[in-house]
């Protein structure tokens, strides 16, 4: 029995497979960081004088790096270091979002992988 492969044929696929997955990436990060800033917002410890602060909290869409995708949360104010670093951590909300949201962010590969990859299979 012989075995035939055709290794253009391959490498194609693997390309395509590959673009698919770097757009499943994109997708679960901006995913992600969506989730993240609405639960930041909705949770931040502090009690709003302006609401400056919360409103500045921002999760950004998802960028690619060389092979590295990134997300980044953030507060948009000059005093959100303070909030996050003073107080012994009393009013950060940034980390701990980071942190939570880590945890999930293997549904979101998961929800994302569906929607672009397997459904073609």
């Amino acid at each position: 029995m012989r075995l035939k492969i055709d290794a253009k044929e391959v490498l194609q696929k693997l390309e395509k497979y590959g673009d698919q997955m770097e757009k499943v990436a994109l997708e679960a990060v901006g995913a992600s960081m969506a989730e993240a800033e609405r639960e930041a917002k909705l949770n931040a410890p502090w009690t709003d004088r302006t609401g400056n602060a919360r409103n500045s909290i921002a999760g950004t869409l998802a960028e690619k790096q060389g092979d590295t995708v990134l997300g980044h949360l953030l507060i948009g104010v000059y005093y959100g270091v303070f909030l996050e670093l003073k107080n012994h951590g009393k009013y950060r909300i940034v980390f701990p979002t980071i942190e939570w949201e880590a945890t999930r962010v293997p549904i979101w590969i998961k929800n994302a992988y569906d929607r672009n990859i397997a459904s073609n299979l």
